[in-house]
């Protein structure tokens, strides 16, 4: 490295200039439309470097078929001849390294041997080909290609090649007097896409940058392809070259197909809601080259505007479903050698939730002694059922069962806290709606009857008020006795203006007609002449159950 330095004493300001040693350069060829031209150019580009060009040991410099960049580093060589034979490389230079190229040996003839600084041997015809030592960055075919009129085939044999399989590109109507043959991967002799070449003279078969390791040239054309894979579907091109007083260049075409795998259709929903949703369906696998086609009851999809197909037609959108465009459907692929259909899928269609309803196997049990059952209905599949009590969730209980996937609710030995009301849910994927309330009706009592006023003692003149109650559901029906002999019915018991003869043991009896129960209590009123003084107040209860 040379480093130069400059002070301006007046300021204390000073420069350093570092130049580095220049790497080894390498010679690269570009495309150009003359095909009859080449273009050579020198690499790297490295600033402050002066670069020059040799050929045969000779400083190369302008000439009128010799262009050269204004920095010498791009040489174009234009009209090429036979006698442009030679040693060619380049020299990049710089104040303090001079480096040169490996030299690049490249010939123009009918029939081109290219021998380089590493062991590589090429040969073609009617071409200009520099092919550079192994780690050079690119290289360069310059094809003269006039009009001919051979038509040259090639068939695939097997015609349906599956994945795994071997298969034959067989060339047929080969013209005579040939030199070689050179294989191309896709429909431009690109030689990026160069695969393998074979050289009749010498038998002699180059593998290209394309080249897998499972491709194999044949003396009559043929190239077999083994272990197909989908990589290896799509355009092949194979040139001829023929000797003569006019070289000529042949090119075909061939397509290789895969056989169709048998396709399958997946869905974004295969249970959308009736007339509501949109479901995307998928014809699978993704693969090049192939058309798709779409079924519906067996008949070709037709133009709608229910449904819209994606570009290539792998995709249907299918817009609002309904039981017309429900399915089933089916999907093909196909190619020119082969077509595979899928299975039938068909939607399932959710239809709007029905408004659920309870039915019970008994809407007025009997405390402590009836089962209740309570289900859900309409019983359908797909759903799923909830319940709630007072408004809420159940609450765990041993009492609590849900078979069923909790469309029965079952309660076991119900109490008059069990009346509810109870509602039902059901729900699906989109939506869920409950029934209306149901409250049962739970039967018991009656229990102990109870008599009012407390008051065991009265004056005569006065009106006797007593009244009976019993918790009981339904109500309970009431009678009243004294000393046992039936006074009357009804809850409440008035008698206006009593005497002494009304004292006695009265009695109330209570009876429930739905359970079939009846207890009585007892109560003893004594009545006072005018004459007494004020009485002592007590109670007498004497309380009785009757069955």
């Amino acid at each position: 490295m040379l480093i130069e330095k400059s002070m301006v004493p007046h300021r204390g300001i000073f420069s350093v200039i570092c130049t580095a040693n220049l790497p080894k350069p390498y010679v690269t060829s570009n495309p150009v439309e003359d095909e009859k031209a080449m273009v050579l150019t020198c690499e790297p580009e490295t600033h402050g470097t002066i670069y020059m060009w040799w050929i045969n040991g000779q400083r190369l410099t302008v000439s009128p078929r010799l262009q050269m960049s204004n920095d010498n580093r791009i040489l174009g060589l234009l009209s090429v001849t036979k006698s442009d034979t030679g040693l060619c490389e380049c020299q990049m230079k710089n104040v303090v390294s001079t480096s040169h190229s490996d030299p690049v040996t490249w010939m123009f003839s009918m029939s081109i041997l290219f021998s380089f600084s590493d062991p590589v041997t090429w040969m073609f015809s009617m071409s200009i080909l520099f092919y550079l030592p192994l780690g050079s960055r690119a290289s360069l075919f310059i094809f003269w290609n006039p009009p001919t009129t051979a038509q040259v085939t090639i068939e695939a044999q097997p015609t349906k090649v599956s994945e795994g399989k071997d298969v034959l590109l067989l060339v047929q109507n080969l013209p005579q007097n040939l030199t070689g043959y050179v294989w191309y991967k896709g429909q431009k002799t690109d030689l990026h896409q160069f695969i393998t070449a074979y050289t009749i003279d010498t038998e002699t078969i180059i593998s290209g940058p394309a080249y897998s390791g499972r491709e194999t040239v044949y003396s009559n054309a043929s190239l077999l392809i083994q272990n197909v894979t989908r990589n290896d579907t799509g355009s092949y091109t194979i040139q001829i070259i023929q000797r003569g007083d006019k070289i000529k260049r042949i090119t075909g075409h061939f397509t290789l197909y895969l056989e169709i795998p048998k396709p399958s259709i997946s869905s974004s929903n295969l249970n959308p809601r009736e007339a509501t949703e949109t479901v995307i369906l998928s014809c699978d696998p993704d693969t090049q080259d192939i058309s798709y086609l779409w079924w519906i009851n067996g008949q070709s999809l037709p133009i709608s505007g229910k449904s819209q197909l994606s570009e290539n037609n792998k995709t249907l959108v299918l817009f609002n479903v309904t039981k017309d465009t429900a399915g089933p459907y089916e999907c093909e692929m196909k190619n020119p050698v082969s077509s595979s259909r899928s299975d039938p899928v068909t939607l399932n269609l959710l239809s709007e939730l029905p408004k659920p309803y309870i039915t019970s196997n008994n809407f007025n049990p009997m405390e402590n002694k009836n089962v209740v059952a309570l289900t859900c209905e309409p019983k359908t599949q797909g759903y799923t059922y909830l319940w709630r009590v007072n408004g809420q969730s159940l609450p765990i209980s041993p009492r609590l069962k849900q078979p069923g996937k909790n469309r029965i609710l079952i309660l076991a030995n119900v109490t008059r806290n069990d009346t509810g009301p109870y509602e039902c849910e059901i729900r699906d994927r989109v939506d869920s709606i409950c029934s209306d309330p149901v409250t049962l009706d739970v039967l018991y009592g009656p229990h102990i009857p109870r008599i009012f006023p407390p008051s065991t003692y009265y004056h005569s003149g006065k009106t006797l008020y007593l009244s009976c109650f019993a918790d009981s559901n339904p109500p309970a029906e009431y009678c009243w006795t004294i000393d046992g002999k039936f006074l009357q019915s009804g809850q409440e018991l008035s008698i206006p203006r009593i005497t002494t003869e009304h004292s006695g043991l009265y009695g109330c009896s209570a009876r429930n007609s739905a359970t079939g129960r009846e207890r009585s209590t007892f109560k003893r009123i004594k009545v006072f002449g005018p004459c007494h003084g004020d009485l002592a107040w007590s109670d007498s209860w004497l309380p009785q159950q009757r069955h």
